[in-house]
């Protein structure tokens, strides 16, 4: 999948109403915007001394830097065109984007262009939501974490695999919350999919996960410890029993669920949800190479937003 492919169909219509805006100075904002990722404050302190056209490089320095760390960003050879025409007919301020007293832009006049062709593309667009378009493409081109964290300026992109999380770091009360947390680790499951999970699903390191409102069955392949969890966990109950029973003998409820994870997120002091770990399990999935479309099969979801699932910014 290429980065392009990632991003939305709504950016890629406003890039290309973009493209056809008369207003050199803006249109330049908005593409410094979509092929830097910079933010605001980045923006507007940029100065004429930060361009290296010759080399196709901006450098942002760390004193305007998010992160405080200089970083050289890479620019296409069509933004480099723009800013070698822009750049030669300044005046004499020392700032790429300035006012008419020659001090530099403010932020808030950058966000006011965004908006007006925000409403003249009818495409709602932002500088963050424009950022996030950047780490897509700069995440689907580099799986190297130091690399991204120089490219994008964040102090960290991804955390490793269940890192504070950790079974080491948690302190689980009983074994069924352990395997909880295991097994949407491990497959990314739903928490209508976890309590729906029969023990007749599970087979030779394979869980299926049945949708009962759809025939897209999916089967996952889980560690030999997880499945000895499970194997001990169930060993003396029917096959078609529910993994995690409710008190009712019936399937263990969403609420229940729910209040597991919040006794352990008051207990670690650390937000912590079925959904960031499922975040979490398709983090350690694509940061080791697997495909983005096996991602979504495991998760069992037509469309994958690699900033949302990818990636998380910390």
């Amino acid at each position: 999948m290429s980065p392009d492919q990632l991003i939305d169909k709504n950016t890629l219509k406003f890039r290309k109403y973009i493209d056809s805006v008369n207003d050199n100075t803006h249109r330049l904002i908005i593409s410094l915007l979509y092929e830097t990722g910079c933010t605001l404050s980045e923006l507007v302190n940029i100065k004429l001394k930060h361009l290296n056209l010759s080399e196709k490089r901006l450098t942002i320095p760390k004193e305007n830097a998010k992160n405080k760390t200089e970083r050289k960003l890479p620019i296409s050879s069509s933004l480099n065109k723009m800013l070698s025409e822009f750049s030669n007919n300044r005046n004499k301020s020392e700032y790429l984007f300035h006012s008419r007293q020659g001090n530099q832009i403010s932020p808030r006049r950058i966000e006011q262009i965004l908006v007006k062709y925000s409403e003249l593309s009818q495409v709602k667009i932002t500088q963050q939501g424009l950022r996030k378009v950047y780490m897509q493409k700069a995440i689907a081109a580099c799986r190297n974490t130091k690399k991204l964290r120089r490219a994008t300026g964040l102090k960290n992109i991804i955390k490793p695999f269940f890192s504070e999380l950790s079974h080491e770091k948690i302190e689980f009360e009983n074994l069924r919350d352990q395997l909880i947390f295991s097994l949407i680790l491990e497959t990314g499951c739903k928490t209508g999919e976890l309590c729906n999970l029969k023990i007749r699903d599970i087979k030779n390191n394979k869980i299926m996960f049945i949708q009962k409102h759809s025939e897209k069955n999916r089967t996952v392949l889980v560690s030999d410890k997880l499945m000895k969890g499970l194997s001990g966990y169930t060993a003396d109950r029917k096959r078609d029993q529910y993994v995690f029973p409710g008190r009712d003998g019936q399937n263990i409820s969403k609420r229940r669920i729910q209040q597991i994870f919040l006794h352990y997120s008051n207990k670690a002091d650390k937000k912590i949800t079925p959904n960031r770990l499922r975040r979490i399990s398709a983090n350690s999935q694509y940061s080791s190479g697997k495909p983005v479309r096996e991602i979504r099969k495991m998760l069992g979801i037509s469309q994958l937003n690699v900033f949302t699932y990818g990636f998380v910014e910390i």
